[in-house]
């Protein structure tokens, strides 16, 4: 009764504690004398009344504790004949019975009488009986042992799904919490635990690979929500996130259903055009970084007409007006050209290009304005080119 209360106590402290619902199969050994009773098994004389006991104890204790769900059943069981059967069944072998085991065959097909015979009638007379499956089949329901195959059977039917999402979630409390610099350590950890459920087919693992795909996103927003550079934020992204996550081959395929590996998540393009377009606006900007920001809005796949309109809108406004733009050595006529070949999707690209000549045609020298005039004829700008030609004979060129 002691390792009875210890179990129910235990059960019961688990369900209020960590709702892990502890389930418990009682089964009955020693019932060594039992017969059939239509689908069910009966454990005759003395031995049925200390099984019926036993039975009503347990089923008591259960009760009282108010986990009366928690019990799957009692089951009597012949541990010795359960053994020796399944074994017969298994390898059909006599040569691997001994002399115990023949005996014991022998007087639970014949009685008491199967002593009479010498050692080598014995063996004989059992060899026959094992080839028999019919024989070794209903030993094997006498034994019990199919009562525990049938009660487990039904228990995993009704309650398996449950079970495994119990279990799975009981220790998946006990991982430490997931924080930035641990993330991918814990993410994994996650997902072997989570694993089993994916063959469940209830939704369950989805569900919860969402959640901590979520966790991820959140970890890496609070992370990238204080850095002040754009092209830092990409690096963080790629590099703590989605290169851990695709040199793993276990987390690449579990997470490949969740977690977009192609496309960058909303909160990250907002920051990176949020902090572009400030630095546009607030800052002196080289057309070399203005270059290297259309290249990275581009590879975040946010780059089109209506950010090209912010970035107008914030260089445009820029206080520094004609000192706006930073022009270094490399800054030659050709990468300029490039830089507003790719800007010139937006309707008022004309206005931004006025913007930019007034910048740039005091800071070239005068043989520069040719190919200035070139580019302005090709992208239908009249009027601008009538104005740098007009600048180009003042400042002397021919």
């Amino acid at each position: 009764m002691d390792i009875l209360n210890f179990l129910t106590t235990n059960i019961k402290h688990h369900k209020i504690t960590s709702q892990k619902n502890i389930t418990m199969l009682t089964i009955v050994n020693k019932a060594d004398d039992m017969q059939l009773n239509g689908d069910e098994l009966e454990v005759l004389g003395e031995l049925g009344e200390m099984f019926e006991q036993t039975s009503n104890s347990v089923t008591r204790a259960f009760v009282n504790n108010q986990i009366g769900s928690n019990l799957v059943g009692c089951i009597p069981i012949c541990g010795l004949d359960a053994h020796l059967y399944r074994m017969i069944k298994k390898f059909k072998d006599i040569n691997k019975l001994t002399d115990e085991n023949i005996l014991r065959i022998g007087i639970n097909e014949e009685g008491s009488k199967f002593r009479k015979y010498s050692k080598e009638q014995q063996r004989s007379k059992v060899e026959a009986k094992i080839l028999d499956n019919e024989f070794v089949d209903d030993m094997i329901k006498l034994s019990g042992f199919s009562l525990i195959e049938k009660a487990l059977n039904n228990f995993i039917c009704k309650q398996g799904v449950s079970m495994v999402s119990e279990n799975t979630f009981y220790e998946y409390k006990k991982l430490p919490e997931m924080t930035f610099s641990n993330m991918i350590v814990n993410l994994k950890q996650r997902l072997e635990l989570l694993l089993p459920l994916s063959e469940l087919n209830d939704g369950v693992y989805s569900s919860e690979m969402k959640k901590v795909v979520k966790q991820l996103n959140t970890l890496v927003y609070k992370d990238i929500n204080v850095r002040l550079d754009p092209f830092d934020i990409i690096k963080v992204y790629d590099r703590e996130l989605i290169k851990p996550i695709l040199e793993d081959n276990l987390l690449k395929k579990e997470l490949n259903d969740f977690l977009d590996f192609k496309t960058y998540p909303t909160y990250l393009t907002d920051k990176i055009l949020e902090l572009v377009c400030f630095e546009c606006s607030e800052k002196q900007i080289s057309v070399t970084r203005l270059g290297l920001y259309i290249k990275l809005l581009e590879k975040i796949g946010i780059f089109n007409e209506k950010v090209v309109e912010l970035l107008f809108v914030s260089i445009l406004s820029n206080p520094k007006y004609t000192n706006t733009f930073e022009f270094d050595k490399i800054d030659t006529n050709s990468r300029c050209i490039e830089i507003l070949s790719k800007l010139k999707i937006h309707k008022n690209f004309s206005c931004f290009l006025r913007f930019f000549l007034a910048n740039y045609l005091d800071k070239i020298e005068a043989n520069q304005l040719t190919s200035v005039l070139i580019y302005l004829t090709n992208a239908g700008e009249t009027h601008l080119r009538q104005f740098v030609s007009d600048l180009r004979i003042e400042k002397g060129c021919n």
